[in-house]
């Protein structure tokens, strides 16, 4: 009975999974839109990397767009916050 629920436990993440990875033109969408805001240097290259990467790892294409959608103020939506604080505290 463990083994069952386990694996449907693993059935049902594993497509939401698969599904969170963005095609290459979107990510360099949000990798562009980021670098290209500033003075290009390492650091902002590694930041925008690391950014990018986030949304990469927890958004499909489709995903992007309704979450972009629905954001509001994409300056003071959590994830967006929550993913910017991530990466400076990773590359200070």
């Amino acid at each position: 009975m463990k083994k069952i629920l386990i694996t449907l436990i693993l059935l049902s993440i594993l497509p939401t999974m698969a599904n969170a990875k963005l095609s290459k033109d979107f990510w360099n969408e949000i990798f562009n839109g980021c670098y290209y805001s500033g003075e290009q240097t390492k650091k902002l290259k590694a930041y925008c990397t690391c950014y990018t990467n986030k949304f990469d790892a927890n958004f499909s294409d489709e995903g992007i767009l309704e979450f972009i959608q629905s954001a509001g103020d994409i300056t003071k939506n959590p994830t967006v916050i929550k993913y910017t604080k991530q990466c400076i505290n990773k590359h200070k």
